[in-house]
């Protein structure tokens, strides 16, 4: 028999928990449901199990959205890249009956890489190093990371961070500002500079204000910058 066909978008990054719950409830349950999730973690949400109990089949794109900093530029963007192997295995985890991968066995072997490239060589290093100064290492290009960042990303953090005064000339942690402001973790360096110096100022409550706005508005403009950058393409291939 036939059955109208509803679609479901679920994007976890751009919305809360209680609209998505809200949406998910809302669905019709004598339609054919296909659902559009933006990840794995979506068909875990108890309102997703909750309204769809079962599955029939997963149909898997194997790309996905991934953060990267550029040090040469300062900027964070989204960049849309095959998923790993081990990614493509959890996606698979999902009670369904069939998973379908859009790719051959053999792209989905030989291209595909095994692991994920270590979040410290695609991030701002300026929070690990500025972490790692205030443990009194003075030579921080040579330090023995578990996984070693950019050398142009270090470079990069140690300049920033002395633009912001956490180091001084010789290069070493400052204890008015540097000590202080590796203290703030897990805020960014530039943000925990802009809150210690409101202390000064004496408007701690309305710079905390305007840091957590900045911080929200920094990754909703990232997600709005691919959004965009995705139609656009779109239309320039009509």
């Amino acid at each position: 028999f036939q059955q109208q066909l509803s679609n479901l978008n679920i994007y976890k990054w751009v919305e809360s928990s209680a609209a998505r719950g809200l949406r998910i409830a809302s669905a019709d349950p004598g339609m054919r449901n296909c659902i559009l999730a933006s990840g794995v973690l979506e068909f875990r949400d108890a309102a997703f199990k909750a309204s769809f109990p079962k599955l029939s089949t997963i149909i898997d794109s194997l790309l996905t959205r991934r953060k990267f900093f550029d040090p040469r530029t300062g900027l964070e963007q989204w960049r849309v890249m095959p998923v790993t192997r081990q990614e493509a295995q959890v996606r698979a985890c999902i009670p369904a009956g069939r998973v379908v991968r859009l790719c051959t066995e053999k792209a989905f072997l030989d291209e595909l890489v095994e692991g994920q490239l270590p979040e410290i060589q695609r991030s701002d290093v300026a929070p690990a190093v500025l972490q790692v100064m205030a443990l009194q290492v003075r030579d921080v290009a040579h330090f023995d990371f578990f996984s070693r960042p950019p050398a142009v990303a270090v470079i990069r953090a140690l300049n920033h961070l002395y633009g912001l005064e956490a180091l001084d000339e010789e290069g070493r942690i400052t204890p008015t500002i540097g000590e202080r402001l590796a203290a703030f973790l897990p805020t960014p360096p530039q943000i925990s500079r802009f809150l210690l110096a409101s202390l000064k100022e004496n408007c701690t409550a309305s710079a905390l204000t305007a840091a957590a706005t900045i911080l929200e508005l920094r990754e909703s403009a990232l997600v709005k910058a691919e959004h965009t950058k995705s139609t656009t393409g779109r239309k320039l291939e009509a």
